[in-house]
């Protein structure tokens, strides 16, 4: 849990430094709204639970996210019970009457994991070809989960803050659904990266690779020279990024035509057979910010 919690707090950090130029720092909000995730998506991902159940529990945690759950809505299992409690670290830094949008960029994370579980029913088998519904909850989804970061960093956000971290939230939302390819697959979760697969289709599967990497120069070229960005630690949260892309794509070249592997290959920061090894984010930070990659 701490592990996957980590992975948002993250986020978080980077949020903190690139903007606020400030330390980074584990409040009780960053701390509660990442523990949300592994206690959330675990139970909505399980496939031993009906959708029925999932449902019933986004509706309850819904109420609680808004602030007006009662008794009975609180949750019999053990995760959802801990979900309900990890609200209340938010609620000890962010007051819900001077910080109401925060709340609300909850609810809007919470809304996209509700629409994002066609992609794990039975009933998604028959949307797999519906390429846009795809690309709208990915992106929904992806998106206001890294708002919602910003919000729980700064408590109100301003307009170039929260479009930052709506677009880097879909960045960031692509690039786990290409790293989890085959492991999403194998657990019938329907992604872009999985239908191309499912589909055999590597000219898609590599037309999606190469719309991430543009969109993340996108959003380089649109905020970088900003007097309210450091430059330097951006540049380091994108190349970070980049190489999770770059080690994804090496480590399933089955995924791709052989031309594509071979054209990609100069991109990333090691030979492409040597970029599988680069297990941990702990590794790919080392080299970025020591200007090896």
């Amino acid at each position: 849990h701490i592990f996957q919690a980590g992975r948002n707090v993250w986020t978080c950090f980077a949020l903190q430094v690139v903007y606020a130029s400030k330390p980074a720092e584990c409040s009780p909000s960053v701390f509660g709204y990442s523990m949300l995730y592994p206690y959330t998506d675990n139970f909505l991902d399980d496939p031993n639970i009906s959708l029925k159940e999932k449902l019933s529990f986004q509706k309850a945690f819904e109420k609680r996210l808004l602030g007006i759950s009662k008794e009975d809505d609180i949750p019999t299992f053990k995760a959802g019970r801990n979900a309900f409690k990890m609200v209340q670290h938010i609620e000890e830094q962010w007051d819900r009457k001077h910080f109401p949008d925060l709340y609300l960029s909850l609810v809007a994370i919470n809304d996209a994991q509700t629409w994002s579980l066609s992609q794990h029913s039975d009933e998604s088998k028959q949307q797999t070809r519906n390429y846009r519904e795809l690309l709208e909850q990915t992106m929904l989804k992806g998106g206001t989960s890294v708002l919602a970061d910003s919000y729980i960093v700064y408590g109100s956000v301003p307009v170039n803050v929260g479009a930052f971290a709506f677009a880097l939230g879909v960045a960031l939302q692509f690039t786990d659904d290409l790293q989890d390819t085959i492991e999403d697959q194998e657990k019938g979760q329907h992604t872009l990266f999985t239908v191309a697969q499912v589909n055999k289709d590597k000219e898609c599967a590599e037309k999606n690779a190469r719309r991430l990497t543009n969109f993340l120069q996108n959003i380089c070229q649109k905020v970088i020279g900003r007097e309210d960005v450091d430059d330097d630690l951006l540049q380091l949260v994108l190349k970070i990024t980049w190489n999770i892309v770059m080690k994804s794509i090496s480590r399933n070249p089955q995924l791709y035509r052989e031309s594509f592997v071979r054209d990609w290959g100069p991109l990333g920061p090691l030979p492409a057979k040597h970029m599988p090894r680069l297990q941990t984010l702990k590794t790919l930070h080392s080299l970025a910010i020591n200007k090896m990659i």
